[in-house]
């Protein structure tokens, strides 16, 4: 997404820990590990507050300038104008994030502040915290974040939610996901509540050591090479009975897509004909292959794909994938009380 980064006096906005020969884009500013939460969100040019200046409305054929209804959200740093909003409008503000997430690294340690950073003209920010120590699923690393986005332009709500990540090809899933239990809430009060917060991050952890009983139990749940089509076909909500005539070409084109996602997974070394290659296939389909439409105050493809593959419709169509497939390891998973 390097073309989406938001770029400010000449500077991308984005901090991460690591170096930047491990990020793809090679932008940023890198190496942050152990600095201040000050020192975080000034790297990451996230160190602004939204305003909201009142609203006016020039009456065309006269010279009356009157108020008009609502309020235009704007960055109080650069004078940036986001959008016109009404008089209900909340702003969810970079630093109330930032505080939801020193919550959870307060509390429990294995948190850390792992990425932050602004997308296109600063209207959208999102940050993520790492878990450690990493994940070992069906035999290859993964990486379990809490993802975080909110929007300034009304084009998205503000959403917090725990990913798994493969290191090989990105691909990402809501850890705990079958069960909900790994659902954050975001309130815009952030008063400290350790209680309530312990509680989350309890329930968090436990639902990405879900995740990791349920990936070795899909490991070893095996699916016949014609069963796995009929999945993809589940997935896409293809009848199994239809003719190539009477598929649209859109959904055809999906299914050629999820079979090539399926192969090239098998090749990184998801195991061959398994249920775990078959949801691998899914997600590297929605992270990375599916074309996304462009929705108001979406600047790019990729930039649309990254908001769908975690938050919109990529994420619901990995969330039925994962659905079809939980029948299969049911006893073999123990569910969260």
């Amino acid at each position: 997404m390097a073309h989406d980064l938001n770029q400010e006096n000449g500077r991308f906005s984005i901090a991460y820990s690591g170096s930047r020969d491990d990020v793809w884009h090679r932008h940023g500013q890198e190496h942050m590990e152990g600095k201040s939460d000050a020192e975080w969100m000034a790297a990451a040019n996230l160190d602004f507050e939204v305003g909201q200046a009142p609203a006016f409305a020039s009456i065309p054929c006269t010279d009356k300038i009157v108020s008009a209804p609502g309020f235009f959200n704007y960055n109080k740093k650069t004078g940036a104008i986001y959008a016109h909003v009404s008089d209900r409008y909340k702003v969810f503000q970079p630093d109330d994030m930032r505080a939801f997430f020193a919550q959870f690294i307060g509390v429990d340690d294995r948190w850390s502040f792992d990425v932050m950073g602004k997308l296109g003209n600063g209207s959208k920010i999102w940050m993520a915290a790492r878990f450690l120590p990493s994940l070992e699923v069906a035999g290859e690393r993964h990486q379990a974040r809490l993802l975080a986005t909110t929007t300034f332009d009304t084009t998205g709500a503000t959403i917090v939610k725990p990913v798994v990540t493969r290191p090989v090809c990105a691909n990402t899933i809501a850890a705990g996901m079958a069960e909900g239990h790994g659902h954050i809430s975001v309130r815009h009060n952030t008063r400290f509540d350790r209680t309530r917060v312990t509680k989350q991050v309890t329930d968090l952890t436990r639902s990405v050591e879900y995740f990791k009983t349920m990936g070795d139990a899909m490991a070893l749940a095996a699916m016949a090479e014609r069963e796995i089509s009929d999945f993809f076909k589940q997935v896409l909500e293809i009848p199994f009975e239809a003719k190539p005539a009477d598929i649209s070409a859109r959904s055809m084109n999906a299914f050629n897509d999820l079979s090539r996602a399926y192969s090239q997974s098998v090749r990184e070394g998801a195991p061959r004909q398994s249920a775990w290659a078959a949801l691998q296939a899914v997600t590297r389909y929605v992270d990375h292959d599916r074309s996304t439409r462009r929705g108001s105050g979406i600047g790019t493809e990729d930039e649309a794909r990254f908001a769908s593959a975690n938050f919109g419709s990529g994420d619901a169509l990995k969330g039925k994938a994962l659905a079809f497939l939980m029948p299969r390891i049911k006893d073999k998973v123990a569910v969260l009380a």
